[in-house]
């Protein structure tokens, strides 16, 4: 073997255990949550909500920790209870998270909010805006669907999807409340941000 081959042998061995070093030493550190498509792009617009206690809430209000989102309105008779129902057992085994529900109804004023997380026990951040304002961050900053509805049995229709938020206002994912599954897989993915 003349030098040329045995120092490119060498390289070769040096350059292999150098991956392979790296390669477990990346595997030892948990990846971290990927973004949605469209990455960093994908952040949530800023808003100006009034909570259930009249309280004016911002965008920036809610960064430097990961959020869980949900869109609702006191009135609705269909999955909106079971969407809150799903909030309140995620804040059960996770005491520590941090939820936020948006009232897709311009009607829903921040005493009615109030008296809504009274009767369900809620204990999360609720806000509304006036007509129209929910419903465009809604449909434009989550990319979820939200339309009026066809009749008064359900006046409004929109996602039963929770939309997971990480600390810098990106979404991180989408998840069905309906689906235990998707639930654990929520509360593993919030923990991890």
């Amino acid at each position: 073997m003349n030098r040329g081959a045995a120092m490119a042998a060498v390289m070769a061995l040096v350059l292999g255990a150098a991956w392979l070093g790296r390669r477990a030493a990346v595997k030892e550190i948990p990846s971290p949550v990927p973004l949605l498509q469209g990455g960093a792009s994908w952040t949530i617009p800023d808003f100006a909500l009034k909570d259930d206690r009249s309280r004016v809430v911002k965008r920036a209000d809610l960064s430097g920790k990961p959020w869980v989102a949900a869109f609702i309105y006191a009135d609705c008779g269909s999955q909106c209870p079971m969407m809150t129902a799903k909030m309140k057992a995620l804040r059960q085994g996770l005491p520590e998270a941090f939820l936020v529900s948006f009232s897709v109804d311009g009607n829903d004023t921040p005493e009615r909010l109030a008296a809504y997380k009274k009767a369900t026990g809620a204990d999360w951040l609720f806000l509304t805006g006036k007509s129209g304002e929910v419903e465009e961050l809604c449909r434009t900053g989550f990319k979820l669907p939200v339309a009026d509805g066809v009749d008064e049995a359900e006046p409004i229709i929109h996602s039963d999807k929770l939309v997971l938020v990480d600390r810098d206002g990106r979404v991180r994912g989408f998840y069905d409340p309906a689906d235990a599954e998707h639930l654990a897989g929520l509360a593993r993915t919030l923990k991890s941000l």
